[in-house]
């Protein structure tokens, strides 16, 4: 899907929402435990002419019980008339293993003042819920149909770290997938994803050609506080700077303990703003900013905050089997996680018990997340150590 580099300075921005672990593993929920929702983005571009900030997309999301996001929509601000009007809006669904498996977005219309069907994308997931394909379709308003258009392929490596994004586009004379480009990305020993590459290809030499380029920069929580981006000039055969864009936090909220959040290992705690400039005639000039908006501390409902399901684990560290037993209700799926925030294993549990033995196998010493989902529809989550 082609976009201007306007959008996709707030789409490197918005993709930061999603979902990652519901709840907490205690007994009383306090401030730090409680739960918060992201409610929308507010974006802000950088007036030349006035020298300040003024209103220019806004985005806002609801959600399922599950935290899952349901609906996003994105609203553009016009200057001439003072008024906030819709852009586009995507509706999301969910398998039963609470993996987002189909995503449609919509156009508004300004003369109709009607949504209409835009691109669907439908994701495919192997046996532990890694997103290995997504297939995009393009709404044909003659035919009234979805076509294909383009297609996703993702590769990864033995620690579950995407390591190759292939891209395909649907050639509608030859009815083929032809190739289209390619991004890699490159992780260091925590696996903080630190570069991307994007590469294009280009069928006269059957070469993928190097297009962009991303530093990731990570502070000491391993957030990642400022991104830079790099286009490939063919003739001089280096890479320039073209924009960048740094982050704020509040590290009194972890991933884990808000709706909304993208299981990123890029992101820890919770992302406040973001402020973005381009690279223009050998100067960085201000271009984008964004503020993050919540509603909470909350808690699922009053009888919560003075009891709470705890869930045991042990042994914490383990080596091999980890067991865990949650109070009163029976556990009906589990799913570990890295500190990255990357799912490693899922399990779809068929028994009765609430205690529950897991075999992790291939697992390298380091901390992890164990979340489960219980029959009653409420989550746990908790943290463990596996030493080799």
């Amino acid at each position: 899907m082609k976009i201007t580099k306007t959008h996709f300075a707030l789409l490197s921005i918005i993709l930061l929402f999603g979902f990652y672990c519901r709840s907490q593993s205690q007994n009383k929920l306090n401030k730090q435990q409680a739960r918060l929702k992201g409610d929308s983005i507010f974006y802000e571009k950088y007036d030349t002419i006035i020298n300040s900030y003024q209103p220019y997309y806004k985005q806002k999301y609801n959600y399922d019980n599950k935290g899952n996001i349901t609906l996003a929509i994105f609203l553009q601000y016009y200057k001439t008339s003072n008024n906030w009007i819709n852009n586009s809006k995507y509706l999301y669904s969910y398998d039963d293993k609470n993996n987002n498996s189909v995503q449609i977005r919509y156009n508004w219309n300004l003369t109709t003042n009607q949504w209409e069907n835009y691109y669907k994308d439908e994701f495919i997931y192997d046996s532990i819920s890694r997103n290995s394909q997504k297939m995009e379709y393009k709404w044909n308003t003659n035919s009234k149909q979805w076509e294909n258009y383009f297609k996703e392929d993702y590769k990864y490596d033995k620690n579950n770290n995407l390591i190759v994004n292939s891209q395909f586009l649907w050639n509608t004379t030859t009815n083929i997938w032809d190739k289209y480009g390619e991004h890699n990305f490159i992780f260091d020993s925590q696996n903080l994803n630190t570069i991307e590459y994007q590469y294009t290809w280009n069928p006269n030499n059957n070469q993928m050609e190097n297009t962009f380029k991303w530093e990731y920069n990570y502070d000491n929580d391993a957030n990642m506080y400022m991104n830079i981006k790099y286009a490939w000039n063919k003739t001089s055969g280096q890479w320039e700077n073209t924009d960048k864009t740094s982050f704020s936090y509040d590290n009194s909220y972890a991933i884990s303990e808000i709706w909304g959040y993208n299981a990123s290992s890029r992101f820890k705690h919770k992302v406040t703003g973001s402020v973005s400039q381009k690279f223009t005639s050998g100067n960085w000039v201000s271009n984008l900013k964004s503020t993050f908006y919540y509603s909470g501390p909350f808690a699922t409902n009053t009888e919560e905050l003075s009891f709470r399901k705890e869930m045991l684990i042990y042994p914490n560290p383990c080596s091999g089997k980890l067991f865990l037993q949650v109070e009163n209700q029976k556990i009906t799926i589990v799913k570990v996680y890295n500190i990255e925030g990357k799912m490693l294993l899922q399990k779809d549990v068929n028994s009765s018990e609430n205690n529950l033995g897991l075999e992790l196998n291939n697992f390298v010493s380091g901390v992890y997340f164990i979340s489960t989902l219980l029959e009653d529809g409420s989550a746990l989550c908790s943290k463990f150590f596996f030493e080799e």
